[in-house]
């Protein structure tokens, strides 16, 4: 299967065109390459929000006055975070310096890790963090093994990098580097020995501990009790960090293994996107049972993939009708245009504490003006 975004995979698997195949959407998070995992990061969101991009953003988090501004997220607001994990409302990474006409295309946060992709005339880079105590160095084998990215060769050391090593992975594809005890970062570079040369003063102007803040162009406007993002997939829009899909999980405590975008079951995955509007499709298949609704005045798909006792997927234009196992039924509430936003919620699971529908009954959508967007969704 080829590394895309969640977005892309619901898109397919609710197209009902072709069955997908009998993989994991856990496997999709987990891959046991770094190569993989970077190419992943780099295709988060649509092609449409990459042509809104407002020129070489660095993820500064200026702010626009009104709303925007007055909703950041207070301390401690998204429950206790546990074991250095990282807290997945805002970025606390940025690139401090890019080559010239660099910009940032796309980034992810999660508990366990945080990620910035970039795109540019001198080649793309992917810069991967991981929470500290979430890599260990073999040193046997001399390998990195690092939660959820997998165990990459060792091909050399390399410079040093903020007082501390560094070692090549891979050939020299991947430059890793200690950036606090215990704590590493690593650096892709597609681009082999054409690109190499950039690596080292890329890595050692990434700055750490920032708090770059995400907008979104939705907020709830109640919540059960509990209920807090556990990840989200960005991409600069209007010169702003947006959320252009988001993951809202019920957890008193968030570690660095929480598991985001893969164990779906029960934790509903929000897609809102400012510019995506009018230019997407929900691609609903047919064949699938749906129906509409009216929430909010905008009028949503909802299509329900239902599970047959033998535990497969019913989908009457797969092979034998069914998708294969072990892919759970789940839900889809879609608008390709509520007030010029694409919004989509996606469930996994037959038992949903909260369906897409009661997401969306009460999510605010808050249109295309940034100035209405806010930094905290979470009541």
């Amino acid at each position: 299967m080829h590394e895309e975004s969640l977005r892309s995979l619901f898109k397919r698997i609710t197209s009902g065109d072709q069955p997908p195949s009998p993989i994991r959407v856990t496997d999709i998070i987990r891959r046991g390459r770094l190569r993989r995992r970077h190419a992943r990061i780099g295709t988060v969101g649509t092609p449409v929000l990459a042509a809104v991009a407002v020129g070489a953003i660095a993820l500064a988090g200026a702010l626009p006055s009104g709303d925007l501004g007055k909703k950041s997220p207070p301390a401690g607001s998204y429950g206790k975070l546990a074991d250095g994990a990282f807290n997945p409302s805002y970025l606390a990474i940025k690139f401090g310096w890019l080559p010239a006409g660099t910009r940032v295309t796309s980034g992810e946060t999660s508990p366990g890790w945080e990620s910035l992709a970039t795109a540019g005339p001198h080649g793309s880079w992917t810069l991967n963090v991981s929470a500290p105590g979430t890599c260990h160095f073999i040193a046997g084998p001399r390998r990195l093994a690092c939660q959820d990215i997998g165990t990459p060769p060792v091909t050399a050391d390399g410079p040093v990098v903020d007082g501390r090593r560094s070692l090549w992975l891979e050939r020299g594809l991947y430059l890793a580097w200690e950036y606090a005890p215990n704590a590493w970062a690593q650096l892709f570079n597609p681009q082999g020995q054409r690109g190499r040369h950039f690596m080292v003063p890329i890595a050692r102007a990434v700055e750490y501990h920032q708090r770059v803040l995400v907008a979104f162009a939705s907020r709830f406007t109640s919540l059960p009790r509990g209920w807090r993002i556990l990840g989200l997939q960005l991409q600069p829009v209007h010169g702003l960090e947006v959320a252009a899909s988001y993951q809202i999980g019920r957890l008193a405590t968030i570690g660095t293994g929480t598991a985001t975008f893969s164990e779906l079951t029960g934790q509903p995955m929000i897609a809102v996107d400012p510019a995506a509007g009018g230019n997407n499709r929900c691609e609903i298949s047919k064949r699938i049972p749906q129906r509409r609704v009216i929430i909010h005045g905008h009028t949503f798909k909802l299509a329900y993939y239902p599970r047959d006792p033998g535990g497969s997927i019913v989908d009457p234009k797969a092979p034998g009708g069914r998708f294969p196992p072990p892919i759970p039924s789940f839900v889809v509430l879609c608008a390709a245009n509520a007030g010029g936003l694409f919004a989509q919620v996606v469930e996994y699971g037959a038992h949903q504490e909260l369906s897409p529908t009661k997401v969306m009954e009460r999510l605010q959508l808050l249109g295309t003006s940034p100035a209405r967007w806010v930094t905290n969704p979470i009541p």
